[in-house]
């Protein structure tokens, strides 16, 4: 009977000794969630603060677009320059079509990466959340065993 309390007291202390090991590893698993929640919260903040511009900037920047539109009248622009000139330019605007072509393959391009980034990144915490959920869900079901079995064995 002896050995059967002592074996039960052995048990009792490993599971205390797991049971906080898991805590202290949720606890720093929780404190790396914040760590990358905070870093998508500073991303989103950085993404919308474009949407959210004052009156005097949207202004401005009606103003500049006036002036763009008022270039291309004019035939300043590189696409006004591209399709307003003859057919004896053609070179010239061949040229420009490639280089307009590069630099907006650049551009998507980088935004794909950033996409696919972006992406990776959503998995990796969705993933995260539930191995997180699952093992707090089998903490608090240890928890819950070891303290019913605190109470059909009584205090030691």
């Amino acid at each position: 009977m002896i050995e059967k309390i002592v074996k039960l007291q052995r048990a009792l202390a490993r599971r205390n000794e797991k049971i906080e090991f898991l805590e202290e590893h949720m606890k720093s698993l929780f404190h790396e969630i914040r760590k990358k929640t905070k870093i998508i919260q500073s991303y989103v903040i950085r993404e919308e603060a474009g949407m959210l511009t004052s009156a005097t900037f949207d202004m401005k920047k009606l103003q500049a677009l006036l002036d763009q539109a008022e270039m291309a009248k004019r035939g300043q622009t590189v696409m006004s320059n591209l399709f307003s000139t003859g057919m004896s330019n053609r070179e010239i605007n061949l040229e420009l079509a490639v280089e307009m072509l590069r630099k907006l393959q650049a551009v998507l391009e980088d935004t794909l990466l950033k996409n696919i980034t972006f992406k990776e990144s959503v998995d990796t915490l969705g993933e995260e959340i539930a191995r997180l959920s699952r093992e707090n869900r089998d903490l608090k079901l240890k928890v819950v065993a070891l303290e019913t079995g605190n109470l059909l064995t009584g205090p030691p």
